[in-house]
Order: structure tokens, then C-alpha cells, then sequence
């Protein structure tokens, strides 16, 4: 687990300082009602790293990396912010803009993302339910203690989950690209997994099994398969059109 935990901090370290090394275009905090509120971002064109931290306030760093004439741009002429006693939505405004954002928000934070035009999208550290839709763009998640719903219509996902309650559902469906999912020995899942187009393989002993054996490679054809890991706590559901499945064993 030490292991696990330090790969998934260096790539969120990594990420975070790609779109902060230089000075930041624009920064500002938000202060939710409380610090379990519901956070929405829809992002129309960027990249975006949103991280949970130890405090009370929703902070965001903004760079316009394909757009310099934008540094002296204002907040209010970028985004879009709606506010209540049950949420807060941050909407980007010009879709022309590509936006690198970075923010940290409570780690109880429900959080809804709803991304276009993305590249990189990376969500860790959170303890409430997440929902993710993206057009294009590689998501991570990482480090999750709810439930997590993804979909992302071109692009791939990689899921590093360490967090298995009976309560927690993940649902990772991808229209074109890989889904890779990384846990480790002890992981407790209760698998479901369809492939339109596309191979499954498995470093986890899945047991009861329909379908396709643990660890082989299937054809590029229609399957659908379900099995148990471990104990079946959680509920980890793959869905895929075109590309591959890959369960990951990381040893600790």
C-alpha cells in the first residue's frame, strides 16, 4: 500500500506542476456552505487536476498556456460561478480558451466534472462520491473513499483504487481507448465487465468466472463477463467499445 500511495502523490505532484510552473494567470478561492457541498465544474477546452486537501475553502489556479494576450484577463471574463447553500458550479467561458487549471477543494467534497474538449484530467484525494463525463481527455482518479462514475467518450482511463466498502460502486465506461485499473493484492471487488471490441487481461484471479478466463487475452469480439475478487465488497463495473480492459496487480 506504501508503494501504491506513493506512485499515485508522485503523479498528482507532477501533474499539479505542469500547469503551476510558471506564474499563475489568475487565482481565487471560493467558500462552499459546508465542506461537504457539491462541487460542479464544466470545462469546455483544458486541462484540469482537482485535489482534496485538509481545509475549508475551494481554491483554483488558472493558467492560459495558448493564450498570453489572456494574462491580464479578469475572473469574472473567464468563468462563471453559481453558488448556493447545496452547491457551487464553476463554468468556464470562452470555449476558444485553453484553460490548465489546478484546484484543491475539501476532502469531503461530492464532486461533479463535466468535461469537452479535455487532455489531461486528474481527480484524487477525495472521501464523497465522484461523477466524471469527458468528451475527449486521459482521466486518473486516484486515491478515491466514494463511489466514482466516469464516462469519457475518446481517450483512455486509469483508475488507482484503494478504497473498498460494500457501500462503493465504480463505474468506468469508455467509448474509444484503454481502461487500466490498478489495485493491489487485497483488493475486494465484485466484477462486471463488457467489451464491445477489444481484450481483457487480468492479473487477479477472478473466481466464479463466466466468460473469459482470468489472465488470458480474449478475442476482439463481444464479451461480457462477472466474477468475484477476493471478497466482492466493492462493486467495479468496466464497460468498453473499442479498446482493451487491464486489471493491474500493484504489489505494496
Amino acid at each position: 500500500m506504501r508503494i501504491l500511495t506513493h506512485v499515485i502523490m508522485a503523479y498528482v505532484v507532477l501533474f499539479s506542476y505542469s500547469v503551476t510552473a510558471s506564474e499563475a494567470d489568475l487565482s481565487h478561492s471560493l467558500t462552499p456552505a459546508t465542506s461537504t457541498s457539491h462541487f460542479i465544474v464544466n470545462l469546455t477546452r483544458g486541462d484540469i487536476s482537482i485535489v482534496g486537501y485538509d481545509g475549508n475553502s475551494i481554491n483554483i489556479t488558472a493558467n492560459f498556456p495558448e493564450q498570453k494576450s489572456d494574462r491580464a484577463s479578469s475572473w469574472e471574463s473567464m468563468f462563471n460561478v453559481r453558488q448556493n447553500n447545496r452547491f457551487i458550479e464553476l463554468s468556464t467561458k470562452k470555449d476558444e480558451v485553453f484553460y490548465s487549471l489546478v484546484v484543491q477543494v475539501p476532502h469531503q467534497t461530492q464532486l461533479t466534472l463535466r468535461a469537452l474538449d479535455a487532455k489531461q484530467l486528474s481527480i484524487a484525494g477525495l472521501e464523497s462520491n465522484v461523477e466524471i463525463s469527458a468528451k475527449t481527455g486521459k482521466l486518473r482518479v486516484s486515491d478515491i473513499k466514494g463511489s466514482v462514475v466516469a464516462t469519457v467518450s475518446n481517450g483512455r482511463i486509469v483508475a488507482n483504487l484503494t478504497h473498498f466498502k460494500r457501500e462503493n460502486i465504480y463505474s468506468f465506461t469508455l467509448g474509444q481507448g484503454d481502461i487500466d485499473v490498478n489495485m493491489s493484492k487485497f483488493a475486494d471487488v465484485l466484477l462486471e465487465i463488457i467489451n464491445h471490441q477489444g481484450q481483457l487481461s487480468s492479473d487477479f484471479e477472478i473466481s466464479p468466472l463466466q466468460g473469459v478466463a482470468p489472465g488470458s487475452v480474449s478475442e476482439n469480439t463481444y464479451f461480457s463477463t462477472s466474477g468475484v475478487i477476493n471478497k466482492g465488497i466493492s462493486k467495479l463495473m468496466l464497460n468498453s467499445f473499442y479498446g482493451d480492459i487491464n486489471l493491474n496487480k500493484i504489489e505494496e
